[in-house]
């Protein structure tokens, strides 16, 4: 990691700068790889996710859907429409 974590410093500061680095491990997957856009997608969807907690805008609707699907899926076994 090229950026120290430490308690010292405010969320506002160290959110986007651990952010950054979860969004950037994706990108060392190979491009063509169908896990890359899947790391993106869940990525996405699990900073909207904190984005809801701190009642922030949702940036990624669908992605925040998917990540909400496998959650309920993973939790309880279910699928809303059979549709993971």
């Amino acid at each position: 990691m090229s950026h120290q974590m430490t308690h010292s410093k405010s969320p506002e500061v160290l959110g986007p700068i651990a952010w950054k680095q979860i969004h950037d491990a994706c990108s060392i997957l190979d491009s063509d790889c169908e896990c890359r856009e899947e790391c993106v997608s869940l990525s996405r969807g699990m900073h909207d996710l904190v984005n809801y907690k701190l009642k922030k805008p949702i940036a990624y609707p669908s992605n925040f859907r998917k990540v909400a699907i496998r959650y309920q899926s993973a939790v309880f076994g279910k699928c809303p429409g059979g549709n993971c």
